[in-house]
């Protein structure tokens, strides 16, 4: 099976709660104007329909997992300054985006630290 994007289809976003496995919000993507808003020139698609999707749970201090397409160190920014946190897979080529300020080799993790806080742990 190829490893290509699906070209057509229905592209759908839900927030699930861990537990139970509760949907509380489905955005259908409909092509570049699915998601409406004044900051929406300003970052990536993806940190858009996390955004919309989480607006209602923001500033309660929840936990959100992701999946590499939407580990990005601009939606961990906007988390935190919410009071909200992150964590996720990151895929082989973000790894250098994440930065390399204050790298510290541990035996099975890599540490990097960001000028701005954000921590990322990179597991081998």
């Amino acid at each position: 099976m190829p490893q290509k994007r699906a070209r057509f289809g229905i592209k759908t976003s839900m927030p699930c709660e861990s537990k139970s496995g509760y949907v509380r919000l489905t955005v259908i993507y409909t092509g570049k104007g699915t998601i409406r808003g004044k900051e929406s020139e300003k970052i990536s698609m993806s940190t858009q329909v996390v955004k919309s999707l989480m607006e209602p749970l923001l500033d309660k201090g929840y936990y959100l997992t992701t999946d590499n397409f939407f580990t990005l160190p601009e939606l961990a920014e906007l988390l935190i300054s919410r009071s909200s946190d992150t964590y996720g897979t990151v895929g082989n080529k973000e790894r250098n985006s994440i930065g390399s300020e204050n790298e510290k080799k541990v035996k099975f993790a890599h540490l990097k630290i960001k000028l701005n806080g954000i921590v990322a742990l990179i597991l081998k």
